[in-house]
Formats: C-alpha cells, structure tokens, sequence
C-alpha cells in the first residue's frame, strides 16, 4: 500500500509543477504581448529621448554657468534644433561625446553646441549650418563606435568627437579590471547606453539570451538601473555635485595610477573603429582631446571642486579610493596623447583643445565640466578648426 500511495503524491507533485510552470509562462507571454501593444516599441535609433525638456538650477554649485538652463531634445532625439525637411539645404554637423558635449546644467543656448552654429551660420555658401549634440554622460569609445554604425539616421557632413575623459575615468573605476563578457552581448549593452530608444529585438533572433530580447527583461533592467544608481544621477538642482564632493573630500588618497598599457591600446583601436565607420558612410570626423582642470599645485578651493577620478562605486560607498589631481592630469594626458598619436597615423583631422583650455575654474566647474565661459571658448576654437578644415577641402571624406 505504500507504493502505491507514493506514486500518487509524485504524480500530483508533477502536475501541481506542470500546472504552476505552465501558468506562469502563459503570464509571462500574456504580459509580454500586452506590453508590445500597449507600450509600441520603436523602429528606429535615437540617441536621446525625443521632445524631452528638463529646466535646471545647479548654479549654486556649477559656479560659472548660469540659470535656469534649459535641457532641450528635438523630435530626432538630438540637443538642438529641428533640422529642415530639405537634406539639401544644410551643412549638418554631428557631435558625440559624453558629459563634457552633453553640457547639462548648461543652458541649450550657451552650450558649445548651439554656439559652435551660431559661429558657422555661413560656413558653406548656400547652406545653413545645423549642428546637433547627442553627447551623453558616461559614454565612450566603444559607445561611439556603436553610434557611428548607425549614421544614416543622422546624415551628417561632419562628425565632431571629443573623446577620452569617459575612457578614462572607466578604467580608474574599475582599477585596471577588464571583462571577458561574450562580444554579442557587449555589443547589446553598448547600444542599450548608447541610445535612448533602439529597436525591438525580435523573439526569435537566434543571437543572445532569449529572455534578454523580452520587452519585459528590457522594462525590468531599466527600473532596476534606475532604482540602484540613484546616486549617480544629476539632479535639477546640483546637490549631487554636493554630495560627490563631500565624498571625493572624505575618500582616500594616491598618487599612483593602475598600468594602463592595455587601457591605452584599446582605446587607440577604437579610436580607428571610429575613424573607419565614419569613412564607411564617406563622413570625416574630427577627434578633439579631453580639457580638464587637473594639475599639481591646484589650491584648496579649486580641490573642493573636484569629485571625480574614483575607484568603484565610488559615488555611493563613503571611504573609496581617489586618485590626485596631478595623476589625474598625466592619465589624461595619456589618453590625449594616444588620440594624437591616432589622428597622425590615420590622417584624420584632429583638434588639441585640451591645449587650447587654461586649466582654470573660470572654465571648469568641477573636473572637467566647462563653465558658460568655458563652453563660450571650446566654441570658438571649435569653430576654428572647422573653418580650417572648410577652407583645405578636408571636410570630404577620403580613403581610411
């Protein structure tokens, strides 16, 4: 009689299971679909959120930039204006970058951006000139060599990059750590950062985790970042600026940076990955270096700016390690080398402008974020180069 009794409790433990596994794929594809319809998924890239407006009083502790400053996407997803319905009748122009292009406690118009058109309204004769910004705080190289697959959205006649902090600052984070993830996968990611809204992944892509292509998965991660990197997000008033200081000020101290041998060498490839994606769709770019106020010898005040150049989740764990401002100085420095050292190998155009900004706190809010003023001279050397590159014919793209 026990077997008997025993068989029976498996069967109905095997059914209860079936019963419960079933119903909760049944859920999971119900709730799926339903989120496919009611929440329709894009068929295009953009890189930031279209239409988005945000209004922002950091002033207090950006000194130098002025407010209220205005946040301000168009319908293209891109930080500046509408571009004509006419393709023939611009001159458009393209920059990437992370936080140091995205300007965001800036006003939309005093950042580099709007000011670079204001300066090249007659560039090329016939043309207005349109320039946009899809600069976005963390991205790097390998952001840019993702954006730059998808240039048809855009059509730009020039590409303006300004590259390396984000690298950098990456690399420090980590302390020297390098992930083996499947490229696939990091490629996703990539793109995930890179843009604001990216297509939907279809269910049956045979490339990745099938759950990971879900709307839901991709709502769920989205929530989660979101909930868990609080901290790390800048808010409307720039009481993080605050808090990331009193951080920086608290944390530990070296002078001593991690090897960066393999750092700098990956980033100079990406950096023709760039160069060659962008001549793939016959643009030419222009690579700029990375300005920042690091430097020995910076006074107490300049110091008490600073927030960046930690090691981990430095912006949420009291007691992280920092690194000096003079080692911040020579990895960057480093990093610009490198893109220098690219530009004269590849023949890409390329402009010094970590060069071409004093290392002052009438230019630089914190690290290396630029001041109103700031943005007013990264325009103007900016402006410069193009014009430069108009005027010898560089500003068509040849062989890479």
């Amino acid at each position: 009689m026990i077997w008997p009794v025993r068989s029976i409790r498996i069967r109905q433990f095997i059914s209860i299971s079936l019963s419960i596994f079933f119903g909760v794929m049944l859920a999971f594809v119900v709730a799926e679909l339903g989120s496919r319809i009611i929440l329709p998924g894009s068929r295009v890239y953009r890189a930031l959120t279209p239409k988005q407006e945000v209004t922002f009083n950091a002033q207090e502790y950006a000194k130098g930039v002025q407010g209220p400053a205005l946040f301000k996407v168009n319908s293209m997803g891109v930080r500046g204006r509408e571009w004509s319905d006419v393709r023939a009748s611009e001159y458009r122009i393209l920059c990437l970058g992370g936080s140091t292009t995205e300007s965001l406690l800036n006003d939309q118009n005093r950042i580099w951006t709007t000011r670079l058109e204001h300066k090249l309204e007659r560039l090329v004769p016939g043309h207005d000139t349109w320039v946009g910004n899809i600069g976005k705080a963390g991205l790097a190289s390998a952001h840019h060599i993702v954006q730059l697959k998808h240039l048809d959205v855009y059509e730009p006649n020039l590409i303006v990059a300004l590259v390396g902090s984000s690298d950098f600052m990456s690399h420090l984070k980590q302390s020297g750590d390098v992930s083996s993830r499947n490229a696939v996968e990091v490629e996703r990611t990539l793109e995930e950062e890179a843009f604001a809204i990216v297509p939907d992944r279809p269910l049956f892509d045979p490339i990745g985790s099938w759950y990971k292509r879900t709307r839901i998965w991709r709502l769920a991660s989205q929530l989660s970042q979101f909930v868990s990197h609080q901290s790390q997000f800048q808010d409307r008033e720039g009481l993080s600026l605050k808090h990331w200081r009193a951080m920086r000020a608290a944390g530990k101290r070296s002078n001593v940076l991690p090897s960066m041998e393999y750092a700098l060498d990956a980033y100079g490839r990406n950096l023709k990955d760039m160069v060659k994606f962008a001549g793939s769709f016959g643009t030419p770019i222009l690579l700029m270096t990375q300005p920042s106020i690091w430097r020995a010898g910076l006074s107490d005040a300049e110091k008490g700016q600073l927030w960046m150049g930690g090691v981990g989740e430095f912006r949420d764990l009291p007691g992280s390690l920092y690194y000096e401002p003079e080692a911040l100085e020579r990895g960057m420095d480093a990093y610009n080398q490198r893109l220098l050292e690219v530009c004269q190998e590849t023949g890409t155009s390329c402009l010094d402008l970590a060069k071409a900004v004093p290392k002052s706190a009438d230019y630089f809010y914190d690290d290396e974020h630029f001041t109103d003023r700031g943005q007013e001279l990264v325009a103007n050397r900016v402006a410069e180069a193009i014009r430069l590159l108009i005027e010898n014919g560089n500003d068509r793209a040849t062989g890479f």
